[in-house]
């Protein structure tokens, strides 16, 4: 290990030597009064604790503003419009290049766009139209609601003038009656058949028709299945009792009921019912309201059978002397009539509601459809502003007021990515511009001041996060506040660094310390009256930083030590001089 060590600080030593000088700053130097005349020359340092460096580099002087234009593609150089030392201004056109794909991408874009905003406006125009659709329907049924409760009024002032006089209907005989029954049933044979065949139209269910479609199959009942099954069956029972039906009251009756049942089955898979194109909301609309009015012609006409038997009863009751029936059913009557009106009117209502959920239906699949398209469109639109970046980029402008340094292409010559396209300076502001090893660099940071040639005093501007990958080296930004300097000019820096406070570690350049085979040394200075001298003082070495070594052992704060020259020196007591006084 002892060996290792001792070639590691021997090649450190030759690269040391190597470089231009690099202080240990371990301690003062103080340059003053002239060299002795006899002795070994050496410089001789004072030991401080803690590391202290100062090394000088050389930088360039550059421009502040300085813009190395590059292709951000493939392309084809088309028109030059400068050439190196022509003065030009911010946003001054330097040349054009031309990219087909370029070209191509910013168009498919563009068309893209317009279809967007196209396929945007057209859904509104949509829109609007469905939800005035759905609003004229919404008005429409709120008007036959308030036409109906109207009627009713009247159909109810009506009614109370009935009751009130029915004791003059006594004289009405069992034939007028019979004969109003009769009426009432084959009346309801034909709302029943009427109301039957409505829902087979919408159902299609009966296989013996030429006119059947399957189209409806897709849409009608399709959320229930289960459920449009059971309507098949109910409907196809109804029609047997159509066919078998007597024409007597109670079957009549009966049909009625089963027919309002199957109405109310059909109304109820409609709503479990979709729209499409084979299947629109207007056709669906329709069929609703069909069946509507269908049931409540049933529910009117088993009203009226049920009014026309009770007659028949009254008038058998009347001619068995039974007078107060005539009022009873009077009653009866009323409230009939008064139930009919109340159905009609909670029917009347419930279109509204329908209409009103159509109209607000209507209105949030507006909005869904809008957001569709205008997230569409903000995509496209994201792409074609991609593409006409790019396509601005074909175009090359000056970034800043400036100097055209460099036009590296030709006019017809194919350039690709990262190629250079010309150089750009502004030297009205100037900075030096440095690059240190990872060594020297450790410790500098922006606001450190360095020393330029002529004893002109500098600040670090800027240190850059990470080393070059090509270099291994760091750049660092000086702020030139100086006349004196030329862009292109190269100048002498010297960077000081100070030792970190609390650190009582000793450094010295590997320059200091002497390797021999069987031992590690360093000469010290001591002073003999008035002559220098040096003594050999055996040390133990630690860490290396640098062009810098730990002295762990040998060596004590404020002695003094021979840093440069020390090999011209053969023994202890060999005297030596040094500009530095004691």
């Amino acid at each position: 290990m002892k060996s290792l060590f001792s070639l590691r600080i021997a090649r450190s030593t030759a690269v040391f030597l190597a470089l231009p000088f690099v202080s240990a700053c371990t301690a003062d130097v103080a340059n003053t009064g002239p060299a002795e005349d006899t002795g070994v020359p050496v410089q001789v340092e004072a030991v401080r604790p803690g590391l202290r460096r100062s090394f000088s580099v050389t930088g360039e002087v550059t421009a502040e503003k300085s813009a190395t234009i590059t292709s951000d593609f493939r392309a084809d150089v088309t028109d030059i419009q400068v050439k190196p030392g022509d003065t030009v201004v911010r946003g001054q056109e330097l040349l054009s290049l031309q990219s087909a794909n370029v070209a191509a991408r910013y168009s498919t874009a563009n068309t893209s766009y317009v279809t967007a905003a196209q396929s945007l406006e057209q859904t509104r125009i949509t829109n609007r139209k469905n939800i005035e659709s759905a609003k004229a329907a919404l008005e429409t049924a709120e008007t036959n609601l308030q036409t109906l409760l109207v009627q009713n009024a009247a159909r109810r002032t009506q009614a109370e003038e009935a009751r009130g006089s029915a004791g003059l209907n006594l004289e009405l005989s069992i034939a007028s009656a019979q004969t109003a029954l009769a009426n009432a049933i084959r009346s309801a044979r034909v709302v029943a058949e009427q109301a039957l065949f409505e829902a087979d139209q919408i159902m299609e269910v009966r296989n013996d028709r030429d006119d059947l479609s399957t189209v409806k199959e897709r849409h009608i009942g399709v959320r229930d299945p289960t459920f449009h099954y059971q309507v098949e069956i109910a409907l196809y029972g109804a029609f047997a009792e159509l066919d078998t039906a007597q024409g007597t009251y109670n079957s009549m009756q009966l049909l009625l009921e089963e027919s309002e049942v199957v109405l109310e089955m059909v109304l109820q898979t409609l709503q479990n019912s979709i729209t499409g194109v084979d299947y629109p909301e207007s056709t669906h609309d329709a069929n609703i309201r069909d069946v509507t009015g269908q049931l409540t012609a049933v529910r009117n006409t088993i009203a009226s059978l049920e009014t026309a038997q009770r007659n028949v009863e009254t008038a058998r009751k009347q001619n068995s002397g039974n007078n107060s029936q005539v009022l009873v059913d009077a009653e009866a009557n009323y409230r009939v009539t008064i139930a009919e009106l109340d159905a009609s009117e909670a029917n009347a209502r419930r279109q509204v509601e329908q209409a009103r959920i159509a109209y607000e239906s209507a209105i949030a699949s507006s909005n869904v459809a809008e957001v569709g398209a205008r997230s569409t469109l903000a995509s496209v639109a994201g792409e074609l502003s991609q593409a006409r970046v790019e396509n601005d980029k074909l175009t090359i402008l000056a970034p800043f007021d400036g100097v055209v340094v460099d036009v590296p292409v030709r006019e017809g010559e194919e350039v690709t990515a990262g190629d250079t396209l010309t150089i750009v300076e502004n030297d009205e502001t100037l900075k030096i511009e440095t690059y240190l090893s990872p060594d020297e660099v450790r410790g500098v940071k922006a606001g450190d001041s360095v020393v330029l040639e002529n004893d002109i005093v500098a600040v670090v501007r800027a240190v850059a996060p990470s080393a070059d990958p090509i270099t291994k080296k760091y750049k660092v930004e000086i702020q030139n506040d100086t006349d004196a300097l030329q862009p292109g000019e190269f100048v002498r820096i010297t960077f000081r660094s100070q030792a970190e406070s609390g650190d009582e570690r000793i450094f010295l350049p590997i320059s200091a310390v002497h390797i021999k085979a069987s031992e590690t040394f360093i000469w010290t200075v001591s002073k003999s009256g008035s002559v220098l001298v040096a003594n050999k003082t055996p040390v133990r070495l630690g860490v290396l930083e640098g062009e810098f070594v730990e002295v762990n052992t040998g060596v004590q704060q404020g002695q003094r030590v021979v840093l440069q020259g020390g090999r011209l020196i053969q023994d202890t007591g060999t005297r030596i001089h040094s500009s530095q006084n004691f």
